[in-house]
């Protein structure tokens, strides 16, 4: 977790500008207001995900920028598109847009960066066009691929005014508009640790299926691997069976690993995953 961005709403402003535009000595006052969000996502280790960036816009919107953070450490970003969304829906492809993304992998320790921007209305026959005012339009998408270690959760985060750019949007006249935003935030899946069989308990059925899936042929593979990870080694054998019966039936063993036998993510990193389980929400 980086602490210069912390996951809340801030209000954010054109680079160059407050509230307020100056042109040729007249001050034009900001159009309206907007809000950006990104949604949450869930992520298994080396694997793909996305987070889908809306805009809700009181005014028309002829463009807007994005700087976004994220843990270089946890994620790795692969593409920025706006292919099958709103926005597209609404105006056709964007006309300009600087570049689909760039990012920058050592903006500060841990963190990375992206760069993306999109401007409505820039070719022939400038008609125009713009992003009408509406409610949680959704504009862009940003794909990463989570590390092959990722655990836990970490955030994606706006920043307002960075080195190589900043977040803002402008109205269809290019006038500043006054924004605030939220970041998401991205965790590996929830599981029970032991719930084999995913059916919201840890018990002796758990143990027993575990077994069946490990040494009968044909069987149904796993529905979780990091649930059938029952002493979270990284591994999926027999030795995660008898980890399941010793906490339930020898005393004084030790308890399950983290998570335990309520939701939680994997506190440790390896490669298993858990894309399957619905027990948990």
């Amino acid at each position: 977790m980086f602490p210069l961005l912390p996951r809340s709403s801030r209000v954010a402003l054109l680079l160059f500008a407050t509230s307020l535009l100056t042109v040729s000595g007249f001050t034009l006052q900001s159009s309206g207001q907007a809000i950006l969000s990104f949604t949450d996502a869930s992520a298994d280790p080396s694997s793909p995900f996305e987070l889908i960036l809306s805009i809700d816009a009181a005014s028309d919107v002829g463009g807007l920028q994005v700087l976004v953070a994220f843990d270089n450490a946890a994620l790795i970003p692969t593409d920025v598109s706006t292919s099958g969304l709103e926005l597209e829906a609404l105006i056709g492809p964007i006309e300009y847009a600087y570049p689909s993304y760039s990012f920058d992998p050592t903006f500060a320790p841990g963190v990375g960066q992206i760069l993306w921007a999109a401007i409505f209305d820039t070719l022939p026959p400038f008609a125009g066009q713009f992003l009408p005012a509406g409610s949680n339009v959704t504009v862009a998408r940003f794909e990463f691929l989570a590390s092959p270690t990722f655990a836990g959760c970490t955030p994606i985060d706006f920043l307002g005014i960075g080195p190589t750019g900043g977040t803002f949007v402008v109205s269809r006249l290019t006038m500043p508009i006054a924004v605030t935003w939220t970041g998401g935030e991205v965790c590996s899946r929830l599981f029970r640790r032991g719930d084999v069989n995913d059916d919201s308990v840890v018990d002796i059925a758990d143990a027993i299926s575990l077994l069946v899936t490990l040494f009968v042929p044909g069987s149904p593979g796993l529905i979780c691997a990091d649930a059938s990870d029952g002493n979270d080694d990284g591994r999926v054998d027999l030795s995660d069976s008898v980890a399941i019966l010793n906490a339930l039936f020898v005393a004084g063993s030790a308890p399950l690993p983290a998570p335990g036998a309520s939701c939680g993510t994997d506190p440790t990193g390896d490669a298993l995953g858990c894309a399957e389980g619905a027990s948990c929400p």
